[in-house]
């Protein structure tokens, strides 16, 4: 017969950590002013993560004295001893932290190896933060694709896109999204927007991006527009120029006809003038599968559209 006494093996590992008590590690946690030293126990941490396991091994070690020496000065001291708490308790109270507090520890969880963390916090995230995530959805893109082991995280922001892509479309912050992921939302046949709505965010990520854009984009020079086409070339043949009316190609497309090559222009302005018209340089993709949107969210939609092509100095109507 066994019993289980995990609760006072958790508290009784946690003094240990809180007591400094024969310790054998030094660890610089932190950057600037916010750096603290930390004193804690090789074997622990070696047995808990197969990161401290190798950077206590006799190939990585560094020592200082009779003690190990760590540096992590990418790792808030808050965010550490957090860490450090779960791996000598075992526990965690994650209720008791912010949602951009809980993607820095799930970060630094990352990195030091603490396996047990990665499901368990994303799922929290989800469940609990869901709209923070998308109060922050380019941020939280940035910081989630550059980890592999962030899956439930990705699954989310990827099925969000589908269902919102305003969310990303229309952030203030629109013009940090970087275009090899624009591209690949871009490919999407499932974007729940109009292409219209698309095309002018488009403009405005691409003018936002520019050097040259205190003044409407009427009164650019050639050599500006020449630049601003160069930006876009990876960006305008993703574009369904075929899936918008022609009222929206007249009031939408036209003014920004030089940024488009004078072959693409010619095919969509034949494509909505001449009936049964076979384009010969574009590719006519099918049109995104959209959700019925309301009476209210469109005409919202429209009046975004006006003030933000009024800004960079096109039409609409």
């Amino acid at each position: 017969m066994s019993t289980k006494f995990l609760t006072q093996l958790s508290q009784d590992f946690t003094k240990l950590l809180e007591n400094n008590i024969n310790y054998d590690v030094i660890i610089k946690v932190g950057k600037e002013e916010e750096v603290e030293t930390l004193k804690v126990h090789s074997a622990i941490l070696s047995v808990r993560s197969s990161y401290f396991e190798r950077a206590f091994s006799n190939q990585w070690k560094k020592t200082e004295g009779n003690l190990l020496k760590l540096d992590k000065p990418n790792i808030r001291p808050f965010i550490f001893k957090i860490i450090l708490k779960f791996i000598y308790g075992g526990m965690i109270e994650i209720n008791k932290f912010n949602a951009n507090d809980i993607l820095d520890i799930l970060i630094a969880a990352d990195e030091l190896c603490i396996i047990e963390l990665f499901d368990e916090l994303q799922k929290y995230l989800i469940k609990n933060e869901s709209s923070w995530i998308k109060q922050n959805f380019i941020y939280v893109h940035e910081i989630i694709f550059q980890h592999d082991t962030f899956i439930y995280l990705k699954e989310f922001w990827n099925n969000t896109i589908l269902k919102e892509p305003r969310l990303l479309f229309e952030a203030k912050n629109f013009s940090e999204f970087e275009e090899s992921s624009l591209i690949e939302i871009l490919e999407m046949d499932d974007l729940n927007i109009e292409e219209i709505d698309i095309w002018i965010n488009v403009i405005r990520w691409a003018i936002e991006n520019f050097p040259n854009n205190s003044t409407s984009i009427l009164f650019w020079s050639n050599d500006d527009l020449n630049l601003l086409k160069d930006s876009l070339k990876n960006i305008i043949p993703l574009i369904r120029f075929c899936s918008m009316s022609s009222d929206e190609f007249y009031n939408h497309i036209k003014p920004y006809s030089k940024i488009l090559d004078e072959s693409l222009y010619d095919d969509i302005l034949h494509y909505h003038l001449v009936k049964n018209w076979e384009p010969s340089f574009i590719t006519i993709l099918p049109k995104r599968r959209i959700i019925h949107q309301s009476l209210p969210t469109i005409e919202k939609s429209k009046s975004k559209l006006r003030d933000l092509d009024k800004t960079m100095g096109g039409v609409i109507t």
